[in-house]
């Protein structure tokens, strides 16, 4: 297996625990990170990202999935932008989450890439070779 599909694979198996953490302990979540929002915008939140779990787990050899995380990570990060704003009491959890959530994020961007460039390595060999490739290949 190429490290591209196994770093796609990982990004999916670390949304659903993510994705979980956030749907069984969301009042928590909410208080540490002094975010000030409703408890059940925390869980939407953990259901949007167990939900891009399972996708990118169906389909870990395409950059579409993967580019939902990037979504989901550009969400995740607007909100602990919020917690760190200037004037309002920055607890350390929240500027952890906030580190954690920009190493995520890079390296969803790296697995899309390189999923991407896979994409059009397939589809290169496919036109030089006249083979139609697999429906996953064409995107």
């Amino acid at each position: 297996m190429n490290n591209d599909i196994k770093l796609s694979k990982l990004m999916g198996s670390i949304s659903l625990i993510l994705g979980a953490g956030q749907l069984m302990a969301a009042e928590r979540i909410n208080e540490k990170l002094a975010l000030g929002i409703p408890t059940w915008v925390v869980r939407l939140f953990g259901a949007r990202e167990v939900v891009s779990g399972f996708v990118v787990l169906a389909h870990p050899d395409e950059a579409a999935p993967i580019g939902l995380r990037l979504a989901g990570d550009a969400l995740d990060l607007a909100m602990l932008g919020k917690a760190l704003l200037p004037g309002r009491k920055v607890t350390n959890t929240a500027l952890l989450a906030a580190v954690f959530a920009l190493g995520v994020t890079a390296l969803d961007l790296s697995a899309g890439v390189t999923l991407r460039r896979r994409r059009g390595k397939v589809l290169a060999t496919a036109r030089r070779t006249r083979f139609t490739p697999a429906p996953s290949a064409r995107g």
